[in-house]
Order: structure tokens, then sequence, then C-alpha cells
């Protein structure tokens, strides 16, 4: 298709055998620059129309084109307009190296239109997050408005004012959830030299501080007072216009008076001193906004999480394990007070791994109390039995380091991006299975709970099998501390298939059908039902309370886990060695004893990369029907089976909490292993 590129064209979109456009008339040009292909109109706001385009010099990459359409009479206006577009452009184009920020990739005039093209952001912006999930928590506004202010600070500091911030020019971006400033490029930087020529009005009703609507002058503090006009909607879901149309500026001093449920002073504070109707009554900098604000985040997060760890104690307190309802109600109470899953899973895991050894703890008094009644009773040919799935674990607990990959810096044209590895100290249970000739097996308590399962559509580099996103409650396991190693199946299996040779290493070239023999023969040695895990279990465990592509954050390096880190061309296709704006790497070409990274929250090893893993599941080829109580799905007559985590041959891509791989049973390849599940014990009736 070829998309008319007259801004009052009814039915821009035109066959690509057309010349001219069948709508208007107009002639089409196929390609801008003999660059950029427009797809589609996206909107039209004052200054001109929006498209979606792709950038053909760079793989089609989708980008967006501002067309600037003036009204303007006259060579000296229109030479003045072209002449402004241009140095503003000039001036502005080192600014968009900020990574909230679109990235300016071009500026141009052509066919008597003037053009911009920048970034484009995939994503929803905070109008629409609003109408999907109600009003915003005080929390969640203190994220915000933690997130946005640097980003005012900088643009301030080269002394360019946005003048149009609202909810609908605030995105979030898909593949990071950080908070992205649209509909700021030259034509707002334009926008006061115009209005005297064109006679176009700034600023976005309710939304603009008094001085701009009374006199068309903005100051830097005026996005200031637009940005805490926006938080007021967003907390409220009421558009500050209509208050206006009926109180004037009196509503600035009654905000209050809106909001559905109390917020904590301190951002109550910091709001007050945005929307002041005087200039100089407001903050002067977003620096002076920040600082009140990072004393005011720290206090509040501390009180929600407070008052959540209340709650869920007293849930598992009730009734462990947690059933699907009050999980519901815990992840209601969750988004009310705008907590992150990352710091909700430090509440709980600690709560859960001790709930559950208090179980194992009365299960075993509970065993010992009918073995002490069976051998009070008279003796009779038929003794009472313990049914065999109830039986004791000697669990004990064990210290261990997890690593989070935190952005300090995003990369731009000129430099690349900057990440810090965060670490921190977590406990977690296990018990040892002794297998024989100093080998042990260990498995980790996986704690009962639920999780979303899949992968939104905004992560990069998704596949579409791992649609749709879904809610699962998990039961509690136990998960192998590690991937099988070659020790471990040489003592269970008396041989070893592995390529890469190594007691600890994993064990390789093996088939589902060799990994269901193993787990047979395991348990036929320990009198425990060892299996593999369903798919469901294996990426509720990978997770581990985490989101994120993986469970070290939004990215991953190759010194956190065992991947091909360099590009790899395949079939005319380059798979890159990073993922994101994450750092490429090394490529070890061969696995790696099972404890040479960093675990995951729940002390699990290897999770990304080193070998594939194999499940339980047959393949399916989406999540549609997909069972939600974490069981194993095998329900169609397709043969394959499930492998997960990636391996030493892959690339990042496919390390990812939810990428999904398949294989038919009998296959034997260097690059698959797997590691054992457990159910926990059932409690006696």
């Amino acid at each position: 298709m070829v998309c008319c590129l007259n801004p009052d064209c009814q039915k821009p979109l035109n066959q690509d055998t057309h010349k001219y456009c069948q709508s208007c008339g107009t002639e089409l040009i196929p390609f801008l620059r003999n660059r950029f292909k427009i797809i589609k109109p996206l909107g039209r706001g004052g200054f001109g129309k929006t498209y979606l385009a792709e950038d053909t010099d760079k793989l089609k990459e989708p980008c967006v084109v501002k067309q600037l359409v003036y009204q303007a009479q006259g060579s000296h206006a229109n030479k003045l307009i072209v002449d402004l577009f241009m140095r503003e452009a000039e001036q502005l184009q080192q600014f968009w190296a900020n990574p909230q920020v679109p990235s300016l990739f071009a500026y141009f005039e052509e066919g008597g239109y003037l053009y911009l093209v920048q970034q484009y952001i995939e994503g929803q912006d905070l109008l629409q997050e609003l109408e999907q999930h109600g009003c915003f928590s005080d929390t969640k506004i203190l994220a915000l408005l933690q997130d946005l202010l640097p980003v005012f600070s900088a643009i301030h500091d080269r002394n360019v004012i946005h003048r149009d911030i609202k909810p609908e020019n605030i995105m979030r971006r898909g593949s990071d959830g950080r908070l992205i400033l649209i509909d700021f490029g030259v034509s707002k930087q334009l926008s006061q030299s115009i209005v005297s020529i064109a006679g176009t009005m700034v600023g976005s009703l309710g939304y603009a501080a008094p001085e701009q609507m009374e006199s068309g002058i903005a100051h830097p503090n005026s996005d200031l007072y637009s940005l805490g006009a926006s938080c007021f909607h967003l907390m409220t879901g009421i558009n500050p216009w209509s208050l206006w149309r009926k109180q004037g500026y009196g509503w600035l001093e009654q905000w209050r008076a809106q909001l559905q449920q109390p917020i904590c002073p301190e951002l109550g504070t910091v709001l007050d001193k945005l929307l002041q109707l005087e200039v100089a009554d407001r903050y002067q900098s977003a620096e002076a906004a920040l600082a009140d604000l990072n004393q005011s985040k720290t206090q509040a997060v501390a009180e929600n999480l407070q008052r959540y760890e209340a709650e869920f104690r007293k849930a598992v307190g009730s009734a462990y394990p947690l059933d699907a309802y009050v999980r519901d109600g815990l992840q209601q109470f969750q988004k009310t007070l705008g907590l992150m899953d990352a710091e909700i899973a430090r509440i709980e895991q600690p709560i859960l791994v001790q709930a559950e050894a208090e179980r194992q703890e009365q299960l075993r008094q509970q065993v010992e109390a009918k073995r002490q009644q069976s051998q009070q009773q008279p003796a009779s040919p038929s003794p009472v039995p313990i049914p065999p799935t109830i039986y004791v674990l000697p669990t004990q607990r064990f210290e261990f380091e997890t690593s989070t990959l935190v952005l300090l810096e995003k990369g731009g044209l000129f430099r690349k991006a900057s990440w810090r590895v965060q670490y921190s100290r977590q406990t977690a249970e296990f018990f040892a299975e002794d297998l024989g000739n100093s080998i042990t097996l260990d498995m980790v308590g996986i704690p009962a709970g639920q999780f979303t399962m899949g992968s939104p559509a905004s992560e990069p580099q998704r596949n579409s099998d791992e649609d749709p996103q879904h809610k699962v409650n998990v039961p509690a396991f136990y998960l192998g501390k590690y991937e099988i190693t070659q020790g471990q199946w040489q003592e269970i299996m008396g041989s070893n298939p592995s390529n890469f040779k190594g007691v600890k290493r994993p064990v390789e070239q093996v088939s589902w059908e060799d990994a269901v023999a193993f787990c047979q023969k395991l348990s036929q040695k320990t009198g425990r039902e060892y299996r593999l895990p369903s798919e469901a279990e294996w990426e509720y465990a990978c997770r581990a309370g985490t989101s994120t592509p993986f469970h070290f954050g939004s990215t991953i390096t190759p010194d956190l886990a065992n991947y091909r880190g360099t590009d790899w061309e395949y079939q005319g296709t380059t798979y890159p060695g990073n993922y994101g704006s994450g750092p490429k790497g090394k490529f070890r070409e061969q696995t790696t004893e099972v404890d040479s990274f960093p675990p995951n929250g729940f002390g699990l090893y290897d999770m990304h990369g080193n070998v594939w893993e194999w499940c339980k599941d047959t393949w399916h080829d989406n999540y549609t029907g997909a069972p939600t109580d974490g069981s194993a799905w095998i329900d169609n007559d397709n043969d394959s089976r499930i492998l997960r985590g990636g391996s030493w041959d892959i690339n990042p891509r496919y390390c990812r909490c939810a990428d999904r791989d398949r294989s038919i049973p009998g296959d034997r390849l260097v690059n698959d292993g797997f590691r054992v599940a457990l159910s926990a014990p059932r409690t006696l009736p």
C-alpha cells in the first residue's frame, strides 16, 4: 500500500500500482527521501499529521513521520518557518539521545511540507492505561514522578520546554516500562514563533499552566504545572479541564476533594507545589521537586510494603497453601498499593518458605503419631499402611546470593548502555538425596503461588506461541537446584552419553525418553516419585517472582549465564548476541559446571542457558485452553515435547523465561538436558 501525503485526504491508502491518490488525486510518493515508506496515518494535531513509517535503511525499522502543516501566507513567512524548522532541529539533534525522548532520525522539506522523522515507541499512553486499569495509586504516581522529573531536568537545562504535557503525551514503553515523552519535537519548539504567523494556540486546555493560557508565555515550571495536572487526572480519572470550566483555577485549592482515597501526606505536599497558580510559588526546577519526591517515595513504599506483608502473613496463617481465590485477592491488593512484582516476591518468599517448613514439621508429627498408634494396636496380618505419597523430607535451609541487572544509563547514538549488577542475600529450603558414592541430588522447595505465564506483546523478540498470557496457580513442589549432572546420571544409569565431559557439567545428548527413564530409576532407588516438571512449573520456578524477560531483569549478560554472546549468522539472518540494550560478550562453545553462575530468587541455577531442559508436556502452538493449575498439558496427538531455558549455543532471545522450544521424544542433541521435579508431600487426612 502507498499512503497519500495530502494532510486533508480522507482515504489516504492506495494500492502500490497507483501513481495518484484514488481519493483526492494527489501524486503519490512511495518513499520520502527515497528512504521512509509511509504505512498509515496515526493522527493529526495542531501543527500537522503523524504517520507510521518504515526506515528502509534500517531493515524496515518502524518510525514516526511528523508532517508540519502551516497556514501562513507569503514567501517571507514561509521562509521564516522553514528556517526556524531547520535551525531548531539542528539545535535539538544532540538532545534526542535521551532514552526517554524519541530519537530524532531526520528532518527535511519535501513536496511543500516539512517532515520530522523520530523513533517509534511501542506501548500505550497513560490515558489508555488509566482507561484500562483504573486510577493510579499514590505509589504509582510517586514512581511516575521519579521516572519523569530527571527527563524534565535534562530538557530544561537545554532551555527546551515541552509546552504540552498531558497523559496522552506520556507513553509507557512496552519493552521495559519506562515513561517516554512524545509529541515533543521541532514543531513544539517552533510553536511560539509560529503563533504570531499562524495564530495557533499552544498547550492543552486543563493541563496548560495559567501563564500559557493567558499570554502564551511558558517557563520551565510551566511543564511542572502540567505534570501535576496530569498526575491529578491519573489519580482521580477526572480531566482537569472539566473542573476548570466550573470553578476556574479555584479547583487548585480543592483538588484533594476529588480523590477516591487519601494519599500519603508527602506526595500531597509535592503535588501542592506543582499545582501552584503563580509561577513564583511553584517548584523552580525539576531537581527541587525530585529532592522532595525521593524522601516521599521512600516512606510511602515502605508503608505499603508493611501493609501488604501484614495482609499476606494473615492469609498464609489462615490457610496454607493459598488457593486461587485468596491469591486473586492478594494480587488485587498489590495492584491497589502500586507495588512491583519484585518487591512482592521479596516479601512472600521467606514467609512461604517458613510456612512450608512448618507444614513439613506438622506432617512429620502426624506420621510419627500414626506409627505409634499402629505399634500400640494388637499385631495383625495387615499392619496399618502409610500411603507412599505421604512422606517426610529431611529439609534444611541454605543461603545464596542473587544477581539483578540494574540500568545505570541508557545507550544512545554514541555510547553504550551502562549496567550494574545488584546483589542480595536470600535463603531457601532444600533436601539432599543421597545417590551413593558421595553423589547427592539437591532439591529446592518451591512455594505455592500464582504467576502470569507467557510474555506480553511488548516483550522484544517474543514468539506467538507465548500467547495468550494467563494466570496459573502452582502448588508447592521441589525442583532440582541444578540441571542433572553427568555424575548423577552415571550413578543412576551406569553410563555417560555427554559430549562435553565433566562430573559437575550437565548431562547432555539425552532424549525426553532418556530423561523419563532416569526419573523412573531414581524413583525406584529413593522411594519417591521423581518426574519431569510441567512447563508451567518450570516457568514459575524460572521467574521466581519476577515478570521481566529474564529473572536477572530486562536483559542478560554472558557473565551471568552460559549462552552465545556473539552474533550468529544463519541462513541469511543475523541473530544478535545481546538482548535489548544489554551487552554482547563471549561464546564459550561448550557447557559449564552447574554452579558457575548466580542462582535466581528461588536458589535455582542455570535456568537461563547451559542446556535446554525437557518438560513433561506435549507441544501446543499457543496457550489457548492451557490448564491453570500448574499441571502438565498432555491432551493432544502431538508427540513433540517441550524444551525450556535455552542453551550454551543459542542466542539470548531463546533463553528468556517465556521462550519455548520442542523436539521429538527420541532426539538426543548436544545441547539438551533436564532437571527433575518432585511433588510436595501431602498432609495426612
